[in-house]
């Protein structure tokens, strides 16, 4: 603990202890980003492609559902005191229709959309439906109030008139992630515009800039060539593939805002 509080930067006096929002980041990154793909891999590397996918699927199948916290929500917002951000807001103002917050970038693994966008229990995040096949991030999801964004469930939940969120840019936006460039995935990501139009719904765009220097990529995946690639991979199998590292000391935490 010693060692710790030494490496946790000093918090400001309105912010929760720094160890708090650690433990937030902490458990968001590892369950749903680290924990899943290094188990899996290294069972796959020593025991066998059988061992890992019969425990992928056992603790998927064990595992039990859970319902909406709050609480958890709550916790997991305190990412935000980590990465030490901040929030510009254009218009508070809110109109007669419900809202669909659209948040860009997603970055290696979305902390402003959850970390700031969440902060509003009432307003659920949509989220792939890869994240509901994998096991504790599953719970996680649940836990948290998450959504598909399978058609049929995003339909459904639309015809509830409830405000909502949404990262359009989706896996390939991760790909995209790169700490010398901002970019989008957006030009091909229509269908969430002609839904939201058809169900009455307003588009609040919503940019996070620095979020794709929390975690920085490793060439020459940011190269052209690897990007293609890589996109390729993620739209025939919706996993982004790459490797990267936040803070020196402990590669799978987030760096903190610049």
């Amino acid at each position: 603990m010693g060692l710790l509080s030494k490496l946790l930067p000093k918090r400001k006096q309105d912010e929760p202890p720094k160890l708090v929002s650690f433990l937030a980041v902490f458990t968001w990154v590892n369950t749903w980003l680290f924990f899943p793909f290094i188990t899996f891999g290294a069972l796959w590397y020593r025991l066998g492609i059988l061992y890992a996918v019969g425990f992928w699927g056992g603790l998927g199948f064990l595992a039990p559902s859970m319902s909406q916290w709050d609480g958890l929500r709550v916790f997991i917002c305190k990412m935000r005191f980590w990465i030490d951000g901040s929030e510009v807001i254009g218009s508070a103002a809110k109109g007669s229709k419900p809202a669909l917050h659209c948040h860009h970038p997603h970055g290696a693994v979305g902390i402003n959309g959850m970390s700031k966008g969440g902060m509003d229990t009432k307003i659920k995040a949509v989220v792939a439906p890869l994240c509901f096949r994998m096991p504790l991030c599953r719970q996680l999801m649940e836990a948290l109030g998450a959504i598909t964004s399978e058609k049929r469930a995003f339909q459904k939940y639309m015809q509830t008139g409830q405000d909502f969120a949404i990262l359009p840019g989706g896996v390939e936006e991760v790909v995209l992630a790169d700490q010398d460039r901002e970019r989008i995935y957006l030009k091909r990501r229509k269908g969430f515009i002609k839904y939201a139009l058809e169900s009455g719904y307003d588009l609040v765009p919503v940019y996070h800039l620095g979020e794709t220097q929390l975690f920085r990529v490793l060439w020459p995946q940011t190269a052209d060539w690897a990007v293609r690639l890589r996109l390729r991979i993620a739209q025939r199998t919706q996993l982004a593939i790459g490797i990267g590292y936040g803070c020196l000391w402990m590669p799978n935490l987030l760096r903190q805002g610049e």
